[in-house]
């Protein structure tokens, strides 16, 4: 299995932050249930045998912190509880992540221990028992000397136990990768780090001032309730330390490139046989009409689709509501593809309550009882909607899940030139000419195609039935019928 490391911009950073509290938003009490019983636990057994309990949950961090991220990972793709997802993809790796644990014990009494030869083992005292160093007794040098020793240590663990237990490396090349990636993405976490601590020292102060407006006469447990509330709220929860496994997810997924595993709660579910590409054609459809059918049957022509799948987008992100709801969109479209064959509805986004982005859709297409991991996808888009790629939420996760094939019309090519310069380097690297590139992997690709012009634009018809004029000729009379029957698009 090949692992790529990715240089991400800067602003990816706090990208990662806010991303995190997105997914930690979802369900932030299961998530905060899973650390606490977590510590809990832990602290049960050190109460009993001084020691033991701290040791142990060094031991095990690797572990934990996977599971924690393969909950975080779940959620954001299925948008429910799945307290199993703790166990994804343990089974199979427990003894290589413990592994990582006690290599990791072994680093750190080292560095301990070098660090004791510059104070004479105060800090390593106050480390390992506890309390509080004092400030007259402090050595400067010390801290420093450990910060600085125990720096690399947290980068090579940083990715090292997903790469372990989600992609199946060696302790050695998973250390290695992720020591390697984050110094390749040193400015990213360095502006993801700085806003961390920022965010904390804001919550810090906004908690105190809030707690000083109270009256002093209030109890103690009435005067903690700012706090409470502050730490509890977003984008502030993402410094809470549970909110570290949805932030570290977030990095892995935009930082490194490897073969995307199977969903590890689906196990058993082979993935389809056929490597024929599929299509994937979304859009609000509002209403459906000849050029989308046409942009459709034509790309399945040109690329060799063996199917479209057409997915309405239940609430659009990046435009305007649209103005029939999410059932009459399904609905029409229902109509327009019923006699093609090769044509695919898709009602899941509209079924949903979130709003429709494309990398979570793809993501559950990538489900092995859907598609599969090694079905080729194809994502149909246009032109315009390529350029303001960078706009989609996740976007440079597409390429990890599907190719691209951008519409284009007939005289005009798609130029790198005219891109942002983020998206121009994607294009470089992934524009193919050989469309049988798309049916020799299951996604990366970006390969433009031309359509025969039709100046057909859903606006266009809604204005014409707002001014009472007929749609026919520019959508499928049964999509006209639908129209008519329902009232649909008789007001601005």
């Amino acid at each position: 299995m090949q692992t790529k490391t990715l240089i991400v911009p800067a602003r990816n950073g706090w990208q990662w932050i806010t991303e995190g509290s997105r997914i930690y938003g979802k369900n932030r009490m299961l998530l905060a249930l899973a650390v606490i019983g977590f510590w809990l636990l832990i602290g049960l057994v050190g109460s009993q045998v001084p020691q033991i309990g701290r040791l142990l949950a060094t031991i095990c961090m690797p572990a934990i912190s996977v599971g924690l991220m393969g909950l975080c990972r779940y959620l954001d793709q299925e948008d429910t509880m799945a307290p199993s997802a703790l166990l994804s993809g343990l089974s199979g790796h427990m003894g290589a992540l413990l592994l990582l644990g006690v290599m990791y014990i072994v680093v750190l009494a080292a560095a301990l221990g070098v660090v004791a030869l510059i104070d004479g083992g105060r800090f390593f005292h106050v480390f390992l028992m506890g309390g509080k160093l004092d400030t007259a007794e402090a050595n400067p040098l010390a801290t420093w000397a450990f910060l600085l020793l125990m720096l690399p240590v947290a980068m090579a663990y940083w990715y090292a136990p997903i790469l372990v237990a989600w992609h199946g490396h060696s302790v050695g090349k998973s250390l290695f990768f992720s020591l390697f990636a984050c110094l390749r993405n040193w400015r990213a976490f360095v502006v993801y780090t700085c806003s961390l601590i920022m965010l904390m020292i804001l919550m810090t102060i906004v908690a105190g001032m809030m707690a000083s407006w109270l009256p002093a006469s209030l109890p103690r447990v009435a005067q903690s309730i700012p706090a409470i509330l502050l730490f509890s709220s977003s984008p502030c929860r993402c410094c809470m330390p549970v909110s570290t496994s949805a932030t570290a997810m977030c990095s892995w997924r935009a930082a490194i490139r490897v073969e995307r595993p199977e969903m590890p709660e689906t196990p058993g579910l082979a993935p389809s046989s056929s490597l024929a590409p599929q299509g994937v054609f979304g859009g609000t459809f509002d209403p459906v009409h000849y050029g989308h059918l046409r942009l459709a049957e034509e790309a399945a022509e040109a690329l060799g689709l063996s199917s479209v799948r057409w997915i309405p987008a239940g609430q659009p992100a990046l435009r305007a509501a649209p103005q029939a709801s999410a059932t009459h969109r399904l609905a029409m479209t229902r109509c327009a593809i019923a006699d093609n064959p090769r044509f695919i509805l898709d009602d899941a986004e509209v079924a949903s309550e979130c709003v429709s982005y494309t990398v979570p859709t793809l993501e559950r297409l990538r489900r092995a009882e859907v598609c599969g991991s090694r079905q080729p996808l194809v994502l149909l888009t246009g032109v315009d909607a390529f350029s303001r790629l960078e706009a989609w939420h996740r976007w440079q996760q597409l390429f990890e899940l599907a190719h691209i094939a951008v519409v284009c019309r007939p005289g005009y090519s798609l130029r790198a030139e005219d891109l942002s310069p983020a998206l121009a380097a994607a294009f470089r690297a992934r524009c193919v000419d050989d469309l049988a590139a798309l049916s020799a992997s299951p996604a990366g690709r970006i390969v433009a195609f031309a359509m025969t012009p039709l100046d057909i634009s859903a606006t266009r018809i809604r204005a014409f039935l707002v001014r009472g004029m007929t749609p026919r000729y520019l959508l499928p009379d049964a999509v006209v019928d639908y129209i008519r029957c329902h009232n649909l698009y008789t007001e601005h």
